[in-house]
């Protein structure tokens, strides 16, 4: 795909979209495809606080707003594993980005973006369009309840059951590898996520677990059937994503969504 920047041809961002079938909502996650940063970083880095060029952010990050016609702009958070949803009612400014872990909004033209590179983004909206959210699943988030606080946000703008949610590019059950601990976590937490742990073959001591797939049943116990997966790991496919478990110094990938 190609576009015009400065009257020159462009490669355009490559994306997955989803939620297309639900009227006044824009909603994709990106690849790592049609941005203009130099390795490792390479090409369409939107984090930026990996060690990339500034200006190669900036200029990644306005290609992927040149996507959203009619947005006012786009709405990235300071992560840092929490369960803090935030709000978003106002415009942009130059301040550091709210510190929360989910986004949401009831408002047109605000686009909402959630970073990952390995960890879990989620994507929700109501089916009518009236609520969105953009959502960040780490282990610990998921832990401490990022799924369900956000939910809950959604009470008074969207009936119940009438909610959906896409999965975007995390890393899948194959490559997350982790301690016993983790899963021990987990199962305090609620004894029915046993089946999305499994023993590493590769690796005596070590378990793997499927993140995704822990994210979908919390989804489901809170009401959600419409749970949709893009199936992409971002691990095994070193071509369209980045992996910061693979790779260390990397980029970032984004899930987006707005509301018309």
């Amino acid at each position: 795909m190609i576009c015009s920047e400065n009257g020159n041809t462009v490669s355009r961002p490559r994306v997955i979209k989803v939620f297309q079938d639900i009227p006044g909502v824009r909603a994709f996650f990106t690849t790592r495809e049609g941005g203009v940063s130099q390795a490792p970083w390479n090409s369409l880095n939107l984090g930026d606080h990996v060690g990339d060029n500034p200006g190669h952010v900036q200029k990644n990050r306005s290609r992927v707003l040149g996507l959203l016609p009619g947005a006012s702009g786009i709405f990235w958070m300071h992560q840092t594993h929490s369960a803090a949803v935030a709000e978003i009612t106002g415009e942009l400014s130059s301040s550091v980005p709210q510190e929360a872990d989910a986004e949401y909004t009831v408002l047109p033209g605000k686009a909402l973006a959630v970073m990952t590179a390995d960890c879990l983004p989620v994507l929700v909206a109501s089916v009518n369009g009236s609520f969105i959210a953009a959502v960040h699943c780490g282990w610990r988030g998921i832990l401490g309840g990022i799924i369900e606080n956000t939910l809950e946000k959604a009470t008074g703008y969207s009936d119940s059951g009438v909610l959906a949610a896409a999965i975007g590019p995390c890393i899948r059950r194959g490559a997350f590898q982790i301690g016993p601990e983790i899963r021990e976590l987990f199962l305090k937490r609620d004894g029915d996520l046993f089946p999305y742990f499994a023993g590493d073959p590769s690796c005596e001591g070590k378990l793997l677990g499927d993140l995704p797939g822990i994210a979908a049943h919390i989804l489901r116990k809170c009401g959600v059937s419409d749970i949709r997966d893009t199936g992409c790991c971002t691990w095994s496919d070193p071509k369209r994503f980045f992996s910061y478990r693979r790779d260390g110094c990397t980029g970032r990938l984004a899930g987006i969504i707005v509301r018309s």
